[in-house]
């Protein structure tokens, strides 16, 4: 690679990589109000010694997963497997269920994701799964679908089987801002910036040549400083599962808002910018992070940023840890996020994952050998006097952390679109930019 490519794409890299920490800026959530996340009734804690509830799932929607070995494929609304093995386990323990319908988890053509797995393991040298073999099954209501899993993971022919998730909620809104984009500035200063105006004075520094596309929900399309935020959705059935607009808009401000003299400005503002739900779905949606990330790597290039702006509740009481322990327990499998990500990361594709705001310590469990290839990340504090007590440089207590973190970003005081605290544009309405604190200086 080219050494100007390369110092592009370090620029591009660490202007995303703190950003996350946006969706970790305030607090954890929701509590989970519902009980169960084993499928023995009951989820043991990484130390082994404590009982925690069931996460909050459909009650009649599974997602599993058949082993390596095996290539099963859809033939009208039957799964059939191509390597000539039966699936004879499988029918009888979903026929006594009342199995309505299956699906696949990532709606994109078949032959796309052969190549995805093929391409991904002669670039990576490494075992890649293929995304064709991942499904989901409706069944009848009043099922235990805990159980359900349980037996079907029993089968030889399944690698894995969970009850669908139902979205995590996004943070609470952020307390009032007074510090201004200092994000943008040199490390130097107070507080710590990325020297972000540095890089925009360096070929490629503004993100041009290189797409982000964020994977969440809540954005506001019609926000009148993200040009670029209309017509980027790229998924289909899209719904927001908390009817908001603030989130979103506030991570792809962060990103993309325009360098316009007016407003916030986006750390890679000439990238270009496409956004994925991942809670669709028709006629039923359901939150759905596998399928959106497969959606993504077929609307990207090599070098290009996926943005994985989701959290996953590890032990269904507001203990967030990276969303690429979907679904598992203690020891990392290849469960569907996991292997979403290492198909993307194996075809050249950077995976930047927010790490959670659950101040949960992940050394406690076991990841993959391998690992996913995301870079991950945690929240620090920027200076003395912040929102937060710790100070420049240091994790913020309501971060998750471990060996597995490549990075804390900035992770307090973010000055961006969405929240209204500082400015808002709902509909058509041009603010003027003696709505926010500080007055920004742009170079021309």
């Amino acid at each position: 690679m080219k050494k100007l490519e390369v110092q592009r794409l370090k620029s591009i890299v660490l202007a995303l990589s703190w950003f996350l920490m946006l969706m970790l800026i305030i607090g954890a959530g929701e509590r989970r109000p519902e009980s169960g996340l084993s499928l023995s009734g009951q989820q043991q804690s990484a130390s082994g010694d404590q009982a925690q509830p069931r996460y909050r799932c459909e009650d009649n929607l599974i997602e599993l997963i058949f082993t390596a070995d095996r290539v099963v494929r859809l033939r009208e609304g039957v799964p059939v497997d191509l390597s000539g093995k039966t699936l004879n386990g499988v029918d009888q323990v979903l026929t006594a269920r009342g199995a309505i319908e299956w699906r696949r988890s990532c709606e994109v053509a078949e032959e796309i994701l052969d190549q995805l797995q093929v391409s991904g393991e002669q670039s990576s040298g490494q075992e890649v799964h293929n995304l064709n073999n991942i499904y989901r099954v409706r069944i009848e209501q009043g099922h235990d679908i805990w159980q359900l899993c349980s037996d079907l993971e029993a089968l030889p022919e399944i690698l894995w089987a969970r009850p669908v998730p139902k979205p995590t909620p996004l943070p609470m809104i952020p307390p009032p801002f007074d510090t201004g984009q200092g994000y943008l500035r040199p490390a130097s200063a107070t507080p710590t910036g990325i020297d972000a105006q540095y890089a925009w004075t360096q070929t490629g520094g503004n993100g041009a040549g290189v797409t982000v596309c964020d994977l969440e929900y809540s954005w506001n399309y019609n926000h009148a400083d993200i040009s670029k935020a209309n017509g980027s959705q790229i998924n289909a059935n899209v719904v927001d599962p908390f009817s908001d607009n603030n989130h979103g808009t506030a991570v792809i401000g962060i990103l993309c808002s325009d360098n316009n003299g007016w407003g916030t400005t986006g750390i890679c503002y000439g990238a270009g910018l496409k956004t994925c739900g991942t809670f669709y779905g028709s006629p039923t949606p359901s939150w759905n992070v596998a399928g959106a990330i497969a959606l993504a790597i077929t609307q990207l290039n090599p070098g290009d940023v996926i943005l994985l702006e989701q959290q996953w509740d590890y032990n269904a009481v507001g203990q967030y840890i990276p969303i690429e322990w979907w679904g598992d327990v203690n020891n990392q499998s290849w469960n569907p996020v996991f292997t979403a990500i290492v198909n993307a990361v194996s075809n050249g594709i950077h995976v930047i994952e927010a790490g959670g705001n659950g101040a949960y310590n992940t050394d406690m469990l076991n990841w993959h050998p391998n690992g996913s290839g995301a870079i991950i990340v945690g929240a620090g504090g920027v200076y003395a006097g912040g929102s937060f007590a710790e100070g420049n440089l240091q994790r913020l207590s309501f971060s998750s952390y471990g060996a597995r973190y490549d990075l804390q970003g900035w992770g307090e005081n973010v000055v961006t679109t969405g929240y209204g605290a500082l400015y808002s544009s709902e509909g058509s309405t041009m603010p003027t930019p003696i709505h926010l604190p500080v007055r920004l200086a742009h170079l021309r």
